[in-house]
This record gives structure tokens, sequence and C-alpha cells, in this order.
């Protein structure tokens, strides 16, 4: 349930937060904006993906625990300033906020969270579905016209690289209790020494409906990978520093083809793919081209890809071919 209303003592905040590394640079953009529009810097700075409350029955160490869960497969994410916004506050009067642009990852990210933090009953106060992302630069603020600031948009702010979830204990304090570092799928460039890998990879993976279709012909089924292998297409989905996937994305100025897609079945059903496919479908947003693939038409894949949005767009006897036409949100550049 969601009911937006400002923080108050014990209310949950889900946030994101930069690496170490990024806080200096940060500090010092507060710092200007503070010289423009006066107030005090607020730290650290964050993203809120939700504030909320849970129900007594409900443990925060068995939603954090769902968190760590969630989070795995997906790597740090990189957030970038639309504009500037300037919201009222009972507690810490006009606030200035980095307004985040709404394309990319972070919508549906924010979706997910929200849907998960509904699976535990948990009553939301700030619903990011409803409103692009928003990160808090200064408290108090003189000065509210954004338009005098004379910023250049879109412009990147800081990479989410830790996940946090605290308690308000009141408004401008609050109590960490867990938090961890994103990590998620990592890749790299195949070699020819991923042969055998890549092989039995594809084997695992496809033999099943390929078999069910044309039936599975061992001998030629080598002959063909053999004919058509150049690891330099591919790239090697790593999990936990395993070899654990490939990806194999075509890159032009009308589209993305996502060419090929594979991950261990040990590792399937873990979120992983879902991650990497939502980020080729934010890197086709943000470079305004749709994305597009084939699967064959007995293959259950094809309803993860009809989940994120892909729809079929042609069919063979033997593929579908399906298409997700991502659109980039129009950008705020604010004089």
């Amino acid at each position: 349930m969601t009911s937006w209303r400002e923080g108050q003592a014990g209310d949950l905040c889900l946030l994101l937060l930069p690496d170490e590394a990024e806080i200096a640079a940060l500090a010092a953009r507060q710092e200007r904006l503070r010289a423009h529009f006066g107030g005090c810097p607020v730290h650290p700075v964050h993203l809120t993906c939700d504030r909320f409350e849970l129900p007594e029955n409900k443990d925060p160490a068995g939603l954090m625990a769902a968190l760590r869960h969630f989070f795995a497969p997906i790597r740090p994410l990189p957030l970038t300033a639309a504009g500037l916004r300037t919201i009222p506050t009972a507690a810490r009067g006009h606030i200035l906020k980095w307004e985040l642009v709404t394309y990319g990852r972070l919508p549906s990210l924010l979706d997910q969270l929200v849907q998960l933090l509904a699976s535990y009953s948990a009553r939301l106060f700030y619903a990011p579905q409803q409103q692009p992302g928003l990160v808090t630069a200064l408290a108090d603020i003189e000065q509210t016209d954004v338009t005098t600031w004379h910023g250049r948009w879109p412009d990147y702010l800081f990479t989410a690289a830790q996940v946090a979830l605290s308690r308000i204990e009141q408004p401008g304090k609050y109590s960490l209790l867990d938090q961890f570092e994103l990590t998620g799928y990592q890749l790299r460039p195949a070699t020819s020494a991923d042969y055998d890998f890549l092989y039995n990879l594809h084997r695992s993976t496809i033999r099943e409906y390929v078999d069910d279709i044309w039936g599975w012909d061992e001998a030629r089924q080598q002959d063909r990978f053999r004919q058509l292998f150049d690891p330099t297409a591919r790239r090697i989905i790593l999990f936990d520093g395993q070899d654990i996937g490939v990806l194999q994305l075509a890159v032009d100025e009308k589209e993305l083809f996502l060419g090929l897609i594979e991950i261990l079945p040990d590792y399937q059903g873990r979120g992983i793919g879902t991650a990497v496919v939502q980020d080729v479908l934010a890197q086709g947003e943000e470079s305004g081209v749709p994305v597009r693939l084939q699967v064959l038409y007995n293959n259950p894949a094809q309803h993860l890809y009809a989940r994120l949005g892909f729809a079929v767009t042609d069919r063979s006897e033997t593929h579908l071919t399906m298409q997700a036409t991502t659109m980039r949100a129009t950008v705020r550049h604010h004089p």
C-alpha cells in the first residue's frame, strides 16, 4: 500500500549510496550549490529507493536477506542528473534535490523493488514509480528558484555501489541497520581458450529444444559450432568469480541485436539473465534504438523476454523474432 507522507521516526529507508571514492567529488558539488542556494549539505549523498514501514510480524532481517538475493546479479548503477527540484518539508525547510533521468536501468529497478516490498506487506511512503528518482543535495535552502542555476543537463552524478537499510530516529538522524556492496555479474572478452566451456554451455542450455524440433546430432552440432565459433563476438558472463554464461550483442545505429544469451542451468532462476537483458534494454534506450532477438519457438526463455517488454514481430517454422522498442525519455534542460 502506498500513501505518501514525510519521513518520521521509525520509518525504514532503502538507499543506494556512492562508492567511497566519489564522496569528495559529491561534497564539492554540494558546496557549489550551497554557495548559490544557501542551506546545508546533506550527508551521505544517496538515492532513496523507498521509505516504508513493515508489519509487526515481518522481520527487517528477513527483508534484508531478500534484498541481498535480489541485488546479487545487479551491477553498480550509474546515476545521471536531469536537473534540480525544490521540495518544501516540515522538518528541514525547503530541500534541493537532483532529479535523475528517467531512462536506463533505474525505472525498472525501482519498480521491482516496489514489488519486493509489497511482497513483505510494506506500507510505502515514498513512491518512486510515480516520480523520477531524487537525490537530496541541500536542506534549509534560501533560494528556491532552480531556474537561477545555470547547470548543464544531463550530468553524471555518481555510481550507486552500495545498498543500505536504515531507520529514521528523528528528522535528519538515521541508524544504519545493514549495508552491502553491489557487485553483480561481470563481463569479459571471450577467447579461443573458452571453446570447450562455450560448447558445453551451448549444449546444456539448448539441446532439449533442438532435440524436440530437429533431433540432436552430437557430431553435427559440434561441427556447426566449430564453423561458427568467433570468440571476438562474444563476452563471458561471470558471477561470484565463475564463468557462468555468454552474451553476444551486435550494435549498430539502427538496433541492438541480442544474438545470444546462455546461462548455465545451475545459475538459472537467480535473476542473472534478467539483469543482463535489462542492461541491454537500458543500453538500447540510452542509444534510442530498439533491441531485437530470435528465440526457438519452444524455448521458455520467450516468456522472460515477454515480461521484459519484448513482443513477437515475426514467426517462422522454428523461431520467433521479438523486439523491444525502447523510447528514451525526454530530459528537461533547465536554463
